[in-house]
């Protein structure tokens, strides 16, 4: 659910990108998910407003998508959900995912999330929980394939992943490793102008 209002907070609507099933979620639109976590939005230059949630099933399956939708009309309506990435594997948890909107150029928005991976299904014993990242370069019609940015290594995870794009054009990631902030300036190739 999204909170709306167009006349300085007196009076607001609910909006709903169709990340669950009671949102308008089907499998025709891609949200045929049973319950949404974690949402966050984020606003490009030119008004275009971009939501990320975790979707996830509990008792049909263990079926877990990170989901991105936008709106172009100020929150009033949002697109049919694009998967970022959709995981089937109950080893493993996707989480906390955050998105941020490239504050100079419209074109670029990222996504970016802890991935925890377990020995077995009963998800008791983590093995490792590294940082993935996907970004668009088109405004948000396309997502690239998701790819890990950081491994804290055996027996670690991150945690509280965030993208800051600093005045300058330069971006960095800000995270929770162990419970000490750690902050990362992503490589050349990563940058959205390689």
């Amino acid at each position: 659910m999204t909170g709306v209002w167009h006349d300085g907070g007196e009076t607001w609507r609910r909006t709903f990108a169709h990340f669950t099933r009671c949102a308008g979620g089907t499998a025709a639109n891609n949200g045929n998910y049973e319950r949404a976590s974690d949402p966050w939005v984020t606003i490009s230059p030119n008004g275009i407003a971009h939501q990320i949630a975790l979707s996830f099933d509990f008792v049909d399956d263990t079926h877990q998508a990170i989901l991105v939708s936008s709106s172009s009309n100020e929150g009033d309506g949002w697109t049919d959900p694009i998967a970022v990435l959709v995981d089937t594997d109950p080893t493993l948890i996707d989480d906390k995912e955050t998105i941020t909107a490239d504050p100079l150029n419209s074109r670029f928005v990222y996504a970016v999330w802890d991935r925890l991976e377990f020995t077995d299904a009963t998800q008791t014993v983590l093995t490792r929980g590294p940082t993935v990242f996907s970004r668009t370069i088109n405004g948000g019609r396309t997502w690239e394939p998701s790819r890990e940015i950081y491994d804290p290594g055996l027996d670690a995870q991150t945690i509280s992943n965030q993208i800051v794009v600093l005045p300058n054009g330069i971006w960095s990631i800000f995270w929770c490793a162990s419970c000490t902030p750690t902050r990362v300036v992503l490589p050349s190739t990563m940058s959205p102008w390689a």
